[in-house]
């Protein structure tokens, strides 16, 4: 249960960057695309999995449906 529950906060947080990337990056400071904002969410959420206790494999299947495979 802990390993889902840290999946679906690590996926929360990609989403939350995917969705909320501009204002969270401080565009005036930091100036990615779309597709750089959505791949370096993907990759915060993976480095965050080890320290969340998180299904790696469910976090990857996440990140896949959204399209954001390495």
């Amino acid at each position: 249960v802990a390993r889902r529950r840290g999946c679906l906060l690590a996926a929360s947080v990609c989403d939350g960057l995917y969705t909320s990337g501009p204002e969270l990056l401080q565009p005036d400071r930091i100036h990615l695309s779309a597709a750089g904002q959505r791949l370096l969410a993907a990759r915060l959420a993976r480095a965050l999995a080890p320290q969340w206790n998180v299904d790696v494999a469910a976090l990857e299947e996440h990140l896949a449906r959204l399209g954001l495979t390495e």
